[in-house]
């Protein structure tokens, strides 16, 4: 049996025992036991949207106001999401536009190839954790976008500009998807700043066209904590427990110096990393910069629910490599996987645990898989990157030695 068919395998066990979980104690229940949130009607996200389109047919601005959503919340996406209403879709469609998404989505894990049994049972692991489970409860579009991605990998050994049309598309989609153009650091230097200059050249113009809408979504994009990640849940939490903006603030600054040292921690550590990694094409480290990028970049930008943990399942067969291949990076892919599964599985330690300890857990995985990827993407750049990164390290201790 290869990696695919027991991904497929453990699938249907998994999903076998949750049926059967749900008629023995019902739905609500497991969904409870692993503390993901449930809200009738179900699938909220795709219906928020859809009934977006309804809203727009009656001459609403969904973006700014939508009562057709059960809840009244605005779509809070950008502006081209609207253009799926012209196919007709009302929120009438939600259900079974959920399930033909989850099942796209399914279906693009699948495609990748070249799995072994090992890295087929992480990426199960993750497939059904509470983070990637609120996503399919929920029905959140962050599955379009790596359906998108994932089609774009695929395409690209045969096709750049197809692959670049499909990155630019998602970022259009959701903005933070830019971030998968890391991915042209299989180029040597100069095609990657011309390749990079132009993907970034185009997402720049969309975003001034569409700054109004931008700077709308990026003000009232939900937040969480508990079912959150990124550098701002913590300062987020103690909002949610003081209803003080200064305690925010306060918390906040340390937050974002520890940050900082984290990246400056990395950095250096990876200038000690003597052995240079093989040039490769492997599909597997573009897979690897495109999640490791996405979750260091919202990391970054403070807070992202964790149904976006999806995209780690890009991460896992090139850890799964150099845990098995690389002796020098053994057991910083290992100690990365155990840290990536933590996070993906952290929301379950909530109906366990006293709240306060379990969302400390669960921030401390968090935090050290940013560092770990972090450590992880220095280490395995390109020679150019890392020749660059090496001199910046010997500038640094020759001005330390001289003062």
């Amino acid at each position: 049996m290869n990696g695919r068919k027991l991904l497929i395998a453990l699938s249907a066990g998994v999903l076998v025992m949750f049926y059967t979980a749900a008629l023995l104690f019902g739905e609500n229940a497991v969904w409870q036991a692993l503390n993901i949130p449930t809200h009738h009607p179900s699938f909220i996200d795709l219906r928020g949207l859809l009934s977006g389109f309804d809203a727009a047919r009656l001459g609403f601005d969904p973006l700014y106001e939508n009562p057709r959503d059960p809840y009244h919340r605005p779509v809070v996406y950008p502006r081209l999401w609207l253009a799926l209403g012209w196919f007709g879709l009302s929120e009438t469609h939600t259900e079974i536009a959920a399930y033909l998404l989850i099942g796209s989505f399914g279906i693009s894990v699948l495609s990748i190839k070249g799995y072994d049994k090992t890295t087929a049972l992480l990426l199960s692991l993750v497939l059904f954790s509470p983070a990637a489970l609120m996503c399919y409860k929920f029905a959140n579009v962050e599955m379009v976008i790596f359906i998108l991605l994932a089609a774009a990998l695929a395409l690209e050994p045969r096709s750049f500009w197809g692959a670049l049309t499909l990155i630019e598309l998602a970022a259009f989609l959701k903005i933070f998807p830019i971030l998968a153009l890391g991915y042209l650091l299989k180029y040597e230097r100069k095609e990657f700043l011309r390749k990079l200059a132009l993907g970034t050249g185009i997402f720049l113009l969309y975003i001034v066209l569409t700054w109004q809408d931008t700077l709308w979504i990026l003000g009232h994009a939900p937040k969480g904590a508990l079912e959150s990640y990124g550098a701002g849940v913590i300062a987020f939490r103690v909002y949610e427990l003081t209803n003080s903006r200064d305690w925010t603030a306060v918390t906040n600054l340390p937050l974002y110096l520890l940050l900082y040292g984290l990246m400056i921690a990395a950095l250096f550590l990876s200038s000690r990393h003597a052995n240079r990694l093989p040039e490769t094409t492997s599909r597997f480290l573009d897979a690897f910069r495109i999640g490791s990028l996405i979750y260091i970049g919202s990391f970054i930008q403070g807070n992202s629910f964790n149904y976006r943990l999806i995209f780690l399942l890009c991460v896992i067969p090139q850890l799964v490599d150099w845990a098995k291949t690389q002796p020098s990076l053994r057991s910083a892919a290992r100690w990365t996987l155990g840290l990536l599964l933590a996070s993906c599985w952290g929301m379950v330690l909530v109906p366990i645990l006293p709240v306060h300890l379990a969302f400390g857990l669960d921030e401390l995985a968090n935090w050290l898989l940013f560092a770990a990827l972090l450590y992880l993407l220095f280490v395995s750049s390109p020679d150019w990157i890392r020749d660059e990164i090496d001199a910046a390290v010997r500038r640094y201790r020759n001005t330390r030695y001289k003062i």
